[in-house]
């Protein structure tokens, strides 16, 4: 990228945002919804837009009926990234670049460090909601899949500052999206 080139949101941080907002938006509708008591079935268990939750849930009970606050608490952190996410893109439509380009380097460093403190929460509590599956089965089905989303957020958060960075000289690549007129 010139000088003279306006800084664009890096292709990874637009994808990441466009396809991880449904399934962190489901994420939260299924933990929100969910029973506080063990013997009572999922509400949106039965339903197949749901049924890898349900599945999900019998390795990490964290998402099976409880009282644990923290994968609440997690949800609707979970629907403020999502928010920020599609105003970045939004920005980023409207041509607002250097603001869509630091919202979504926010929201990646938000994911990143949500997911690694899920992680240590596993760890410090000694696998309350996991210690009842092997540790293939924990490997396999929730620690691969939920790296996921601390590796991709993490390059995500330096693509964009790297974009930041290569924007060059606080004059170039202008915020907006048509230059205003001194009067």
């Amino acid at each position: 990228m010139t000088t003279m080139e306006k800084p664009r949101l890096p292709t990874v941080a637009t994808a990441w945002l466009l396809l991880t907002a449904p399934v962190v938006l489901l994420d939260a509708v299924f933990v929100l919804n969910r029973p506080k008591t063990p013997d009572t079935p999922h509400p949106l268990g039965e339903l197949v837009l749901f049924q890898p939750w349900t599945v999900y849930a019998t390795y990490d009970r964290r998402y099976a009926p409880n009282e644990d606050a923290f994968v609440v608490a997690q949800s609707w952190m979970n629907l403020l990234e999502v928010t920020l996410g599609l105003l970045a893109l939004l920005l980023s439509f409207s041509g607002y670049w250097k603001s869509a380009i630091k919202l979504a380097a926010v929201v990646s460093v938000m994911t990143f460090s949500k997911t690694l403190l899920y992680f240590v929460m596993d760890f410090v509590e000694g696998g309350e909601y996991t210690r009842h599956i092997g540790y293939l089965d924990k490997l396999l089905m929730v620690l691969l899949p939920s790296s996921v989303w601390i590796i991709v957020p993490f390059f995500t958060a330096i693509r964009c500052l790297q974009s930041l960075s290569q924007a060059g000289s606080p004059g170039s690549g202008d915020n907006s999206p048509k230059k205003r007129k001194n009067k």
